[in-house]
């Protein structure tokens, strides 16, 4: 159950009733794409719109709804893919990884799920699957097998203990290295409420 709060400004605030808690969540405008957006603690869920004059702390007290993370139409990452990536990410004498990042980046090789979205994080189509190859603690790298269009993206990483994160990527590099494959990378400007994993 939701009631929704009219502020001076007329614009109609998401609360969730069922934990009695105000959301960084609103209606949408009539041109405005909506998204389905859940309560960190109880997951209920919300159309609406995420909120861009909330504080960006508020952004834990939501996540994106699994339906926008679903990857079944897009193309997939098979084991020829995934060695693709690792071998080109392994090349030391490649220039394409180069990034002057401030925090120590630690390699990985994970499968992740991934939603280009617009300035008000509302989703601008699908999910895609994407290979995370580095991370530290104010950014990440990965490539895609699709090249991305926004400014940003909110992707989907996999925790010990069934657990999903979500975080908001602001891209500030992204090109073609390979046929068909994109390294993308940028600071994360946002971090969302986790999820458990649904088995």
């Amino acid at each position: 159950m939701t009631t929704l709060q009219s502020g001076a400004s007329a614009v109609s605030r998401v609360h969730c009733e069922a934990c009695d808690l105000a959301l960084p969540l609103r209606l949408g405008g009539m041109s405005e794409r909506s998204a389905q957006w859940e309560c960190g603690r109880c997951g209920s869920s919300f159309m609406s719109v995420y909120d861009t004059v909330s504080p960006k702390h508020r952004m834990s007290l939501i996540r994106l709804g699994d339906l926008h993370f679903d990857v079944s139409r897009a193309p997939k990452i098979t084991p020829q893919i995934k060695s693709r990536i690792e071998m080109l990410v392994d090349d030391q004498h490649s220039d394409v990884f180069h990034e002057a990042r401030r925090e120590k980046r630690v390699r990985r090789s994970l499968p992740i799920t991934c939603v280009r979205v617009d300035e008000n994080l509302s989703p601008t189509g699908g999910g895609f699957a994407a290979m995370l190859v580095d991370i530290s603690t104010g950014g990440l790298g990965m490539v895609s097998l699709e090249p991305i269009d926004t400014e940003s993206v909110i992707v989907q990483l996999p925790k010990p203990q069934d657990r999903l994160m979500q975080v908001l990527l602001k891209i500030t590099h992204n090109h073609e290295i390979d046929r068909d494959l994109h390294r993308v990378g940028g600071p994360l400007v946002g971090r969302f409420a986790e999820a458990v994993l649904q088995g």
